[in-house]
């Protein structure tokens, strides 16, 4: 647990509360951070870290995929059934608009991973409508088809919320789908 949820506890799969700071911090997932804010603030030159946001969509997954678990991960420790609905990378990966090389379906496409996560449904709608409507074309991507049911709250009805049993948590299922009352839950 506190690998993903703090800083600095565990190195080398070791756990060392001495060093543990509680939630995450930029060098979390921008390695080196604290070494280069702490020789400039030294007047020193550095070098920063990584740019993450030049990821490709896949890059991203498996990047993010460190804590919320890849495609690979899920299915060489055999977590099927709606349990991995907790581990969006394997979800959005399973899901067909997922092409690996677009941005607009990174985990960074829809989530500001330097601000709290956005709970309203409606406010991902302008991430959705980025890729279904007529009037997208992006070099040699498709345009995807367009909701005849609806143009808001995409997410309500394509990323449905699973409450996990037993454990009194929902999570939004990043399989993104045409979901149909009464079927059974899709690995």
């Amino acid at each position: 647990c506190f690998g993903c949820h703090s800083t600095n506890a565990v190195t080398a799969a070791q756990l060392h509360l001495d060093t543990m700071k509680p939630g995450l911090a930029c060098e979390v997932c921008h390695a080196g951070a604290n070494a280069h804010m702490q020789a400039l603030a030294d007047g020193k030159p550095s070098t920063p870290p990584k740019k993450l946001g030049a990821m490709a969509a896949e890059d991203t997954s498996e990047f993010c995929g460190q804590c919320h678990r890849t495609w690979s991960s899920v299915v060489q420790m055999r977590i099927f059934g709606i349990v991995n609905a907790r581990f969006q990378p394997y979800r959005l990966a399973n899901s067909r608009c997922f092409l690996g090389d677009d941005k607009r379906i990174a985990c960074t496409g829809c989530h500001n991973p330097h601000h709290d996560l956005v709970r309203d449904d409606n406010a991902y709608d302008g991430k959705c409508l980025a890729c279904h409507t007529a009037t997208v074309a992006v070099k040699t991507t498709p345009v995807a088809k367009q909701c005849p049911v609806a143009k808001d709250k995409c997410v309500s009805c394509h990323m449905p919320k699973v409450e996990l049993p037993g454990s009194h948590s929902t999570f939004t299922d990043h399989y993104i789908r045409i979901v149909r009352a009464g079927e059974t839950y899709p690995n």
